[in-house]
Parts: C-alpha cells; structure tokens; sequence
C-alpha cells in the first residue's frame, strides 16, 4: 500500500470513528438529524483546517454538537452533553468557543426560552406558566438582565416566578433537579427578575 493510499484509509477511518461517535452521543441527548448534520460538516471544516492536533476525536465530536445545537436552537446545555460525555463542562465550552473562533461561526448565546417548554412539561405544570415564564424572560432581557448568566438558570427562575404569580405551586428543589442548577442559583435569577419587573406586572 502506498504512502498515498495509507493517508487516505487513516483519513476516513478517523472520520468515521467521528461519525460513530457523533450519532452515539446525539442518541444519548435525542438530537434531531439537523444537528448532527451541522456537527458532521463542522468536524469535516475542523479537520481540512488542521484545527484537530491536540484534541480528541470525541473532544471536537461535543463541541461540534454543542454549536449545532446553538444554530439550531436546540435547548441542550453543557452540563446535559458533559452528563453523557467524558468532557467537564468547562472543556466543552473551551473547545466550542475555539471551533466558533477559528472557523468564523457568529452564534449568539443559548436563549433560555426553549428550555421553559421542557421545564414545565416536567413540573407537571399548565401552559399558562410557559407563556408568563416567556414574556418575564423577554422583559427582563431587555432590561440586559441576562449577561452572563446560564440559559438553564434563567429558565428555570423565570418558570417559578411565573408560577408565584399565577399561583400555581412548584417547588425549588423540583425545579432545580430538572433543570439541573442548584436552589441557590434559582433563588437568585428569581430576586433578579422579580426585581426587574414593574410592579403592575401581574395586573397586565
């Protein structure tokens, strides 16, 4: 086998360990085939641009999902794919924001409203708690209250205050298992947006 034929059976060996890789772990985190189509194109423009050396196969495989799941809208947060990877949380974000970088890719932040949907349906709670939980985060992002913050963090304040508004009940603790934040970070985003909104908020 030549030189040639050798580079060329190592390239789609890797790749395809990629591929393999990329389905196992979009299965795991139920991730439309949108998703994984983008991943599969931004692992391919990583590896032409030589962004690869140094980072694991499975490494640039979750960052590439994860940006996927930013273009797409999809809510998935770092701590969901470091929950089904072997990738803390802060070495996913790393590589993300390096594959972002390096290939041009201009994604704005998660938003946190996709997350609400998934958060009431598991509380168990009615659909007017979504839509209040929605219009609080709007409001409260225009006021520039979301800087920094987690999308998960955010949603999930926003879904408890809704429901203290509207009185329909829901534990913290609940709300902070499914959302996969601690009390302490509810609590928080929770004074931050009450804060933030006019005190006729409940009578609109």
């Amino acid at each position: 086998m030549s030189d040639r034929d050798l580079k060329e059976e190592t390239r789609v060996r890797y790749l395809k360990r990629a591929l393999n890789e990329a389905d196992h772990l979009a299965d795991k985190l139920d991730l439309p085939r949108e998703v994984r189509t983008i991943a599969t194109a931004i692992f391919r423009r990583a590896r032409q641009e030589e962004l690869l050396p140094g980072r694991g196969v499975e490494e640039v495989v979750a960052a590439a999902l994860y940006i996927g799941c930013k273009q797409e809208g999809v809510p998935r947060s770092p701590d969901d794919f470091a929950r089904y990877s072997d990738y803390e949380r802060k070495y996913l974000l790393r590589t993300a924001k390096y594959l972002e970088s390096e290939l041009g890719l201009d994604l704005e932040p998660f938003n946190p409203k996709p997350y609400v949907d998934r958060f009431v349906e598991q509380a168990h709670l009615s659909e007017c708690i979504a839509d209040e939980a929605k219009e609080i985060i709007d409001y409260c992002a225009k006021q520039g209250l979301f800087s920094g913050r987690s999308p998960t963090g955010i949603a999930a304040a926003a879904v408890y205050l809704a429901s203290v508004n509207t009185k329909e009940k829901v534990r913290q603790k609940d709300l902070a298992e499914i959302a996969d934040v601690t009390e302490v970070t509810i609590r928080k985003r929770y004074q931050e947006q009450e804060e933030a909104l006019p005190d006729d908020w409940g009578s609109n």
